[in-house]
């Protein structure tokens, strides 16, 4: 451990493996079976799965490099919480939705911003938490070498935005993209260019 729990972030992908095998202790079922149970079907994420369904077939988009020349493309055939999720923009909107609807959820995480990451930003669940100059935002990254996301969500105005990449380069246009939608300042990116810069 590297701090007591709610003291401190920092992101494991391990971490979340662990989460991963207490809840397949505690349900009995396999992550993907579970996930798919309580969190896909529900919300009709068609184009979701940590494992590579044959369904899926040609549809999908090759990664590049930094380069930006194409690379051959993972297909995980075991389910890993912390970097084998399949999806679509449009499936993890859904996904945005829900949060954004759960009044319950975002009511917690607007009250208690949890482990304290820098000025305005937080952590908590699993998500960030921004205080912006348009209101408070949460956010969650995703950076799998050559595919990277951003994704953010507005509960007071209850907008978001899903944003996917298939390039190692992906999340550089991150700031632009999001002053287009949003037009306020993005702690959280701040936040990312100092890790980036490490």
């Amino acid at each position: 451990m590297n701090s007591a729990p709610g003291q401190q972030f920092s992101y494991s992908g391990e971490g979340f493996v662990w989460l991963s095998r207490v809840v397949e202790k505690i349900t009995g079922k396999g992550t993907e079976a579970y996930i798919r149970e309580t969190v896909f079907n529900p919300l009709g994420m068609t184009r979701s799965s940590y494992v590579w369904p044959a369904s899926f077939g040609d549809n999908y988009a090759l990664p590049h490099s930094r380069e930006g020349e194409p690379e051959e493309k993972y297909f995980p055939a075991e389910a890993n919480v912390a970097h084998s999720l399949q999806t679509t923009a449009v499936d993890y909107g859904k996904f945005l939705a829900a949060i954004l609807r759960d009044k319950k959820f975002m009511k917690a995480l607007q009250s208690d911003k949890g482990s304290v990451v820098g000025p305005r930003l937080g952590w908590k669940d699993g998500l960030g938490y921004e205080e912006t100059s348009s209101g408070p935002a949460f956010w969650q990254w995703g950076d799998n070498d050559t595919f990277k996301a951003f994704v953010i969500g507005y509960p007071g105005k209850n907008e978001g935005l899903v944003y996917f990449t298939n390039s190692f380069n992906g999340l550089k246009i991150t700031r632009n993209l999001l002053h287009l939608f949003f037009n306020s300042d993005q702690p959280a990116l701040d936040w990312l260019d100092e890790r980036a810069s490490k």
